[in-house]
C-alpha cells in the first residue's frame, strides 16, 4: 500500500511538451506583459500554457479522437495561472508551435488549438519542470481540492491501493500507438501519476463531477490497473445523460429531486423571471391585475402533465427507457457509428439554440417538444467558454442549464447516493469512480450492481441499463 499523504503542493510541476522546443525562445524573442527580464518565469509560463493544451488534447486522444484533432482551453484556469495567457497563446501561434482551429466563428464557436504538424508528429515527449513555489502551489490548487478530499475521503483513500501492471500496460500501448513513442509516453505519464499520491488530481468540477487520476487514461488502459493486485471491473450507466434527463419529464421525479429548484440555481435569468411571475400571480389572486407571462418552469410542468398527449416527448422517453435512442439517432443523423451519433446528440443539447446546423434541424423536426423544453431551461445561454470579442465569456454569464442539471443529477446519484450507501453498509468494498461508472473488483461486482440498480429505482423511478465492462 502506498503512503497516504495529502500533499497538494509538490516541490515541482512537470510540464509535458513535444520535443524540439528547447531553442524556441532564443530563436523567437518574446516580451509578455509580466515577468519582463525574467526568462525562467517566461519559459515556465509558456511551458504551462502548452502543457494545458497537451492535457486537453490528451483527454481527446484518450477518448478515441484522431491525432490531428483540436482541443479547447479553460480560460478561467489559464487566467488565474498566467494573467497574460492570451499573449502566450498568440506568441505560440506566431512561432508556429500551435495553430487555431478552422471552426472558429466570432460569437458562435470557441477557439480551439492543436500543435502544428512539426510538433504534432513529434516522436518523443520532453518535460519542463517548474520550481517556482508560488506558481506550483497555484497549479496544484486547480488539480487537487482539500474540500473534495474531505467530502469523498473514502474514495480518495481507495486510490492508495491502485497499481499498474506495467507489462500489460506496455502491451496495450503497443496495440494502441505502435511506434508513436510520444503518445505512449503521455499515457505512461498518466499511469505514473496514478501511482504517485503527490501527483494525483482530485477535484470536484462545477457540475459536481469528481475528477481523479483515472480521468485522463485511455479507457483500454484501465485493464492494466490493479486494486491490491486484483483487476478492476466497471459498472457503467448506459445512456447516462438521457437517462437522468427524464427527471425533467416525470412529475414525481421532478418533485422528489427538486428539479425546479436545481434549474433555477443554475439559471439566474430564469430565477429572476420566476420571482416576477410569482409576484404577478399574487396580484392576480388579489384582483390587482392579470398575469401576462407564462414561466418556462410552468410550461415544463404542463408538458409533464400532458406527456401522453405529446407524441415526440413520449417517444423520447420510451426510447431512453428501452435503450434504443442512439440507434434511432444513427438513422436520423445518417451516422453509422453509434458513439459518434451519441457525441453529436449530446453536443447539440449542450450548445446555444442560435447555433444552427443540419443535425440540429433534423433533431427539431423529429423531437420538436423535446428541443423546446431544452431551449426553455437554457434561456439566456448565448455564450460559450473560450469565445472571443463580444461573445467573450465573462463571470456570471449563463451556463448551459441542461448540461449542468443532468450532470449534477448523475454526480449526486453516483457519488452521494450509491457510493455513500455502499461505504456505510460495506466499507470493505473497493470503489473508484469515473462520472457515470463505478469500478470495483470482480468479487464485489454483483453487490455494486445491485446497489446501483435498486437505488436508481428510488432515485429516478426506474432502473437504468447497467453495462459491466
Amino acid at each position: 500500500m502506498k503512503k497516504n499523504a495529502l500533499n497538494p503542493f509538490g516541490s515541482n510541476y512537470a510540464c509535458r511538451l513535444p520535443e524540439n522546443l528547447d531553442k524556441i525562445l532564443q530563436e523567437h524573442p518574446f516580451t509578455p506583459s509580466f515577468h519582463k527580464g525574467n526568462p525562467i518565469a517566461i519559459k515556465d509560463r509558456l511551458a504551462l500554457v502548452l502543457d494545458m493544451l497537451m492535457s486537453s488534447l490528451s483527454i481527446q486522444w484518450s477518448q478515441g479522437e484522431d491525432k490531428d484533432c483540436y482541443a479547447n482551453l479553460c480560460s478561467a484556469i489559464l487566467q488565474d495561472l498566467v494573467r497574460d495567457y492570451n499573449r502566450y497563446l498568440a506568441y505560440a501561434v506566431e512561432a508556429r508551435i500551435i495553430e487555431k482551429g478552422e471552426n472558429y466563428i466570432v460569437g458562435q464557436k470557441c477557439t480551439s488549438y492543436r500543435f502544428t504538424k512539426a510538433y504534432r508528429t513529434s516522436r518523443k515527449l520532453q518535460y519542463h519542470y517548474i520550481y517556482d513555489e508560488t506558481l506550483v502551489e497555484k497549479i496544484w490548487s486547480h488539480k487537487r481540492d482539500p474540500e473534495a478530499v474531505k467530502k469523498y475521503q473514502h474514495l480518495y483513500d481507495q486510490l492508495n491501493y491502485l497499481s499498474v501492471d506495467w507489462l500489460e500496460a506496455e502491451e496495450i500501448l503497443e496495440k494502441l500507438y505502435g511506434k508513436n513513442e510520444f503518445r505512449k509516453e503521455l499515457q505512461r505519464d498518466a499511469l505514473r501519476r496514478l501511482e504517485d499520491p503527490e501527483r494525483w488530481t482530485f477535484k470536484i468540477g462545477e457540475t459536481g463531477r469528481l475528477y481523479s487520476p483515472l480521468s485522463n487514461l485511455n479507457k483500454k488502459l484501465r485493464k492494466a490497473l490493479r486494486y491490491n493486485g486484483e483487476p478492476l471491473v466497471g459498472l457503467d450507466i448506459k445512456n447516462s445523460i438521457p437517462y437522468f434527463s427524464l427527471a425533467l419529464f416525470d412529475a414525481a421525479a421532478y418533485r422528489r429531486l427538486g428539479i425546479g429548484e436545481l434549474i433555477l440555481e443554475n439559471n439566474v435569468r430564469l430565477g429572476r423571471r420566476y420571482e416576477r411571475y410569482v409576484e404577478e400571480k399574487k396580484k392576480e389572486r388579489k384582483g390587482e391585475g392579470r398575469t401576462r407571462r407564462t414561466h418556462p418552469l410552468v410550461m415544463l410542468v404542463d408538458f409533464q402533465n400532458e406527456l401522453d398527449e405529446i407524441p415526440d416527448l413520449k417517444e423520447f422517453v420510451e426510447l431512453v427507457k428501452s435503450g434504443e435512442l442512439y440507434e434511432l439517432l444513427m438513422v436520423l443523423f445518417n451516422i453509422p457509428d453509434r458513439t459518434e451519433a451519441k457525441k453529436k446528440f449530446l453536443a447539440l443539447l449542450n450548445t446555444p439554440s442560435h447555433w444552427e446546423s443540419p443535425l440540429r434541424e433534423a433533431l427539431i423536426q423529429r423531437f420538436p417538444s423535446l428541443m423546446q423544453v431544452i431551449d426553455l431551461i437554457n434561456t439566456g445561454y448565448f455564450k460559450t467558454k473560450n469565445a472571443k470579442g463580444k461573445a467573450k465569456w465573462m463571470p456570471g454569464d449563463q451556463v448551459c442549464t441542461f448540461a449542468h442539471v443532468t450532470q449534477q443529477l448523475e454526480a449526486h446519484f453516483v457519488l452521494d447516493v450509491v457510493c455513500k450507501a455502499i461505504e456505510k453498509d460495506h466499507p470493505e468494498v473497493p470503489m473508484l469512480t469515473l462520472h457515470d461508472c463505478i469500478f470495483t473488483t470482480p468479487e464485489y461486482r454483483r453487490l455494486v450492481y445491485n446497489y446501483m440498480e435498486q437505488l436508481a429505482v428510488g432515485f429516478m423511478g426506474f432502473a437504468p441499463r447497467i453495462e459491466v465492462k
